[in-house]
């Protein structure tokens, strides 16, 4: 049994787990991450690795918003290329229907300060 102490225990070892850690970390917290498995390996390390904003729940937009600019700067704040690139998205509407559907939900996310 480990008598090591610790500031704050992160359950989940995915990207905000790591990333709550590493913050925590920065401001003198001593972290342990607790992982069932591997840290980065399921959902955070095995989807398509996409950064998304596009199509995003509204009540994520700010929180994508936020962190945009940190994205790019991820590998020189980590010390290696951790693979970050930026590229593109595009959402197509097959008719008019879709077409609308689409116009409404990029007048909604400009208003909340997203435009694509």
């Amino acid at each position: 049994m480990s008598t090591e102490h610790y500031d704050v225990i992160v359950i989940g070892g995915g990207i905000q787990g790591c990333a709550t850690a590493l913050h925590l970390a920065r401001r003198g917290r001593k972290v342990l991450i607790l992982e069932a498995e591997s840290c980065g390996r399921h959902a955070s390390g095995a989807s398509a690795g996409g950064i998304r904003c596009l199509n995003r729940l509204v009540q994520e937009i700010p929180l994508s918003l936020a962190a945009q600019p940190l994205w790019p700067e991820l590998s020189a704040n980590l010390g290696f290329d951790c693979g970050f690139r930026s590229t593109g998205q595009i959402r197509i509407a097959e008719n008019d229907k879709d077409l609308k559907v689409l116009a409404k939900r990029a007048e909604l996310t400009r208003s909340l300060g997203y435009d694509h």
